[in-house]
């Protein structure tokens, strides 16, 4: 990834609530070597078109099925400066509806990649969504994780934002090293 666009991107989220989740989320709290594909971002209902506009993309909502898991949101997918940006209002939309999404934007953690400081959404939530998609690459993000801190109990209660089931989460969780 180049260094000046994702600078460029970064200043576009200048003003606008936001926090990169997924893949990127993972190598920042790992500070591994992980390769990701794209910047995953979260951003507020009301910046969402912000964004979009920023970065010469049009907001769509969208209701489909990735890898076995339904995806429906508010969102968009774009190339900026070279680089794979998809940006979501979070999902399942009930937490957008009921506000729930607005936690990771309170708890999100202000890290230092690529020389800017970038909002990351909690690890709680990271280890969920790789939880909930259950896929190998997801198992490999959840080993490399299995050190990090983390809050159980806010971990549990985004569980339940999600309407996820508790012990299949934990057991996913502790199927790779992530021992709560």
């Amino acid at each position: 990834m180049d260094k000046d666009g994702f600078s460029s991107l970064i200043e576009r989220l200048e003003d606008l609530e936001w926090c990169i989740f997924s893949g990127l989320a993972v190598r920042i709290y790992t500070s591994s070597d992980r390769k990701f594909d794209d910047v995953d971002i979260i951003v507020a209902e009301e910046d969402i078109e912000k964004l979009a506009e920023r970065l010469g993309a049009e907001v769509i909502d969208r209701d489909f099925v990735k890898d076995g898991k339904r995806i429906n949101d508010t969102a968009f997918e774009t190339i900026y400066r070279g680089i794979e940006v998809e940006a979501t209002t979070g999902f399942p939309p009930e937490r957008v509806e009921d506000g729930s999404i607005r936690k990771l934007f309170e708890k999100s953690e202000t890290k230092d990649f690529m020389g800017q400081s970038v909002k990351v959404a909690p690890v709680e939530e990271t280890m969920i969504v790789k939880a909930r998609m259950n896929r190998p690459k997801d198992h490999r993000d959840l080993r490399m994780m299995n050190d990090l801190d983390f809050d159980t109990r806010f971990l549990m209660e985004l569980v339940d934002d999600w309407g996820l089931e508790r012990s299949k989460v934990v057991g996913i969780l502790e199927e790779n090293g992530v021992f709560l």
